[in-house]
């Protein structure tokens, strides 16, 4: 996320001066943001660069090798990669079982939903015709009993 400092620069190298004819076309307007952005950019990585301190200005440490960047910094940025690495992972364990969860339950209530209108159209239909119900269950039965038989 760009800084006011970084926003206001950026405002000021993208705004023409009064009087001035606008680009003519999108692509020198574009190619103007694109410049402007990769300065944003270096101006950016030259204070970064400069935040750093100086590995060959720090008195020999036996324990770490002089040509080298800082060990500890890059064992803590390491760190902090694993653990980005390992919160993503449980975040996606998560999420899968979230939505496991979610499937099983929806499941669950159309099963439900569905046993109970079974029921539902089985009793309206025992009250509207007794015979009927009686013979699709004799007949149920009786596919049943052939089907064991087998």
């Amino acid at each position: 996320m760009e800084t006011t400092e970084q926003l206001e620069t950026i405002h000021r190298q993208t705004t023409p001066p009064r009087g001035f004819a606008p680009p003519a076309s999108d692509q020198e307007l574009e190619a103007g943001l694109v410049e402007a952005g990769l300065e944003a950019a270096e101006d950016e990585k030259r204070g970064i660069l400069e935040a750093q301190p100086d590995p060959s200005a720090a008195p020999p440490n036996p324990g770490r090798d002089t040509g080298t960047t800082d060990r500890g910094f890059q064992e803590r940025l390491a760190a902090t990669a694993r653990e980005a690495t390992e919160k993503g992972r449980r975040a996606a364990r998560r999420a899968r079982q979230a939505a496991r969860e979610k499937k099983e339950t929806t499941a669950a209530y159309f099963r439900d939903r569905n046993a109970r209108q079974v029921a539902d159209d089985l009793r309206a239909a025992s009250k509207e015709h007794p015979l009927l119900v009686f013979g699709g269950l004799a007949v149920a039965g009786l596919a049943l009993v052939h089907l064991l038989r087998k």
